[in-house]
């Protein structure tokens, strides 16, 4: 089924205050407050890293990144235009929880297929 997968990057974030249980918490609680205002619920994969940007030409983003990776359910009921403002707000609020960082969003059409049960 064709659908649509964000990639949603915050970077340069402080390890000592952002875990990947914080990060996660953070998400979780601003895609449940969205969700209670549009019905529409943003879920996301958390993978963490680190951005190497080179201190050398005096770039400040480096140390650790956090990618949340977001796709539409082709089967859902809520149009593309939907699931995008519902998730844009959702971004919104996690990156000014994270202090507002560096931050790029990508999205790519995918084709997309899931099994309930095997």
């Amino acid at each position: 089924m064709k659908t649509k997968r964000y990639n949603i990057i915050f970077a340069g974030l402080d390890q000592e205050l952002f875990s990947e249980n914080r990060l996660s918490e953070i998400w979780e609680k601003e895609a449940d407050a969205v969700y209670l205002e549009s019905g529409i619920y943003i879920s996301a994969r958390l993978d963490i890293s680190y951005f190497i940007c080179g201190k050398i030409r005096n770039c400040d983003l480096g140390g650790l990144s956090a990618s949340f990776v977001s796709l539409k359910d082709p089967l859902g009921v809520e149009t593309e235009e939907q699931f995008y403002s519902a998730l844009l707000e959702v971004v919104r609020r996690v990156r000014k929880k994270l202090d507002n960082p560096y931050m790029g969003v990508s999205a790519e059409a995918i084709e997309f297929y899931y099994f309930v049960s095997v």
